[in-house]
């Protein structure tokens, strides 16, 4: 779930709690695939800074389901949702 703050900067959203609770739990190996429902429709998508923060964490090939209550379907990956992530390979040592 998000994790609502009245300093909008400091809202947790829910893809990142949930990416936080697999990766404090030692889970983030076993994600084969990754599921946004919201209400919106079309299907929202997550934002830049969880683009980013999941890009971390999953392949870039990682199966990712956008979803509603309504049925409709998007599916997509890593790839196409952040092109040309930045990644900690592009840091220098």
């Amino acid at each position: 779930v998000n994790i609502e703050n009245a300093s909008y900067p400091v809202t947790l959203c829910a893809e990142r709690s949930a990416m936080a609770q697999a990766i404090s739990g030692g889970w983030q190996h076993m994600i084969r695939a990754l599921a946004v429902v919201t209400t919106a429709s079309p299907p929202g998508s997550p934002c830049g800074m969880c683009r980013q923060f999941l890009s971390e964490f999953l392949a870039i090939d990682t199966p990712i389901i956008l979803s509603n209550p309504k049925g409709e379907l998007v599916e997509t990956s890593m790839a196409e949702l952040l092109p040309n992530a930045f990644h900690k390979g592009a840091l220098l040592a």
